[in-house]
């Protein structure tokens, strides 16, 4: 099941992003900060009645930026985050969809690839500490 998060998931966000991202992990108060702006739409993925994943995208005009997205790693690799990606996807089919992603998360490159992302530039110095970021467009289906 797909949910739009509250405050109140604010401690299953942050323990999916810590164990999820080793560079980077948002704050809680980047986390909150998403809560108020208002192209900002933060989701939850539960399966089997747990809370394994979440996402965050902003809504802008005919766009979507898919901010930051993780499932809980004792999760991952049992076709999840596709479900997850498929779900939010066809919610937003009308919108052109950006994103950025690690030069070398090869596993998140593939499956945005397998979604009809295309990369679009490299981002130098993204992650700080020379970690590059690939950007990557999906183009609205009309």
């Amino acid at each position: 099941m797909i949910r739009v998060a509250t405050l109140d998931d604010i401690n299953i966000i942050r323990r999916i992003c810590d164990a999820s991202f080793d560079l980077n992990r948002w704050s809680n108060a980047s986390f909150m900060q998403e809560f108020d702006k208002d192209h900002s739409i933060v989701y939850i993925y539960e399966h089997e009645d747990n809370a394994v994943g979440y996402m965050v995208i902003w809504k802008l005009s005919l766009t979507v930026e898919l901010v930051t997205f993780a499932i809980e790693k004792e999760y991952q690799n049992k076709g999840l985050g596709k479900k997850f990606l498929t779900a939010i996807i066809k919610k937003y089919k009308d919108y052109t969809w950006f994103l950025e992603v690690s030069v070398s998360n090869q596993i998140a490159l593939d499956l945005y690839k397998s979604f009809d992302f295309k990369e679009c530039g490299i981002i130098k110095n993204y992650y700080g500490n020379n970690l590059n970021a690939v950007r990557m467009t999906r183009e609205a289906i009309v």
